[in-house]
């Protein structure tokens, strides 16, 4: 369970990567379909939101999709002869 000073370091570290994702997506948006993208926002942003409130479960639940959101994104977005084929 995160608490006291490791809380507010991780809210803090969520924030600023909520704020280097949404840089990056403006570039990303020309080359990716929205949805995709739009998907990974929503994660994004309800991250800081977990952390706030109490309980941890909601903030490693949607960690662990927005990891598996990017595992997909690698996959199918990359060039390779797979997802040419």
């Amino acid at each position: 369970s995160l608490a006291g000073t490791n809380k507010d370091e991780a809210i803090n570290l969520a924030d600023q990567t909520l704020s280097q994702w949404q840089e990056k997506n403006k570039v990303l948006a020309i080359f990716i379909t929205h949805e995709r993208l739009e998907e990974i926002d929503e994660l994004f942003s309800v991250i800081p939101v977990d952390l706030r409130q109490e309980g941890d479960e909601n903030f490693l639940m949607d960690i662990s999709k927005l990891y598996s959101k990017f595992e997909y994104l690698n996959e199918t977005e990359l060039p390779s002869v797979r997802n040419i084929l």
